[in-house]
């Protein structure tokens, strides 16, 4: 059996055969950390395509998420709060103010690419 401390996106369901495993619209996925964890349970043997899914409202990380995040982070007017800089919270930002991008957008490529334009301009201009 593989750790359980291997996932941090797929539920642990996915462990038991036959069962079900939802990653639902209120998360926040880094495509590569799920991609590393469909990986890994492939590899220990896990029927990843069969048993999990994931809802088409759930949002995206980016790597503007993880700049903004660390910007933030060390401005000098701001206390540190020890983020992760995994772009989480940046991101979910973004969904709370109805600027984000949902794994729907990527199946879309002309909203994908102007929803895109637009977050990856306003988290440069942060930067600035």
């Amino acid at each position: 059996m593989i750790s359980l401390n291997v996932k941090k996106l797929i539920p642990s369901g996915i462990l038991h055969p036959g069962k079900r495993a939802v990653i639902g619209n209120g998360v926040v996925i880094d495509p590569h950390a799920l991609l590393e964890e469909i990986r890994t349970l492939e590899e220990a043997g896990i029927d990843v395509r069969a048993q999990l899914a994931i809802s088409n409202r759930a949002h995206v990380i980016f790597p503007f998420h993880r700049m903004a995040e660390k910007v933030s982070e060390n401005r000098p007017d701001r206390v540190a709060i020890g983020t992760t800089s995994r772009g989480i919270g940046p991101c979910y930002e973004d969904k709370i103010g109805r600027r984000g991008i949902r794994i729907a957008d990527l199946l879309n490529p002309p909203v994908f690419e102007t929803l895109f334009r637009y977050l990856s301009e306003d988290k440069q201009t942060i930067a600035r």
